[in-house]
């Protein structure tokens, strides 16, 4: 009886060591998989980042030269 338990209690230790091996195995594995998914998305922000800094940068220039021909209109008329 005691060795028989002794067996069902090694066996079950083994199987949730087991368990925890892979458990540890599978957090790694989302790590990476999330950090992975999160430079990607640094990257892909980064590039917006410029490109929209540079469509601004034309929208101001843009913007300024507008104004400023409709400033020289004006002075004209006055």
């Amino acid at each position: 009886m005691t060795e028989e338990r002794d067996r069902i209690k090694e066996e079950r230790d083994r199987e949730v060591d087991d368990l925890h091996s892979k458990l540890r195995t599978m957090e790694k594995s989302f790590e990476s998989i999330f950090q992975d998914a999160f430079d990607t998305l640094a990257v892909k922000m980064e590039g917006s980042r410029l490109k929209w800094d540079a469509e601004s940068r034309w929208v101001e220039r843009n913007a300024i030269q507008i104004l400023s021909e409709f400033g020289k209109d004006l002075q004209s008329v006055l």
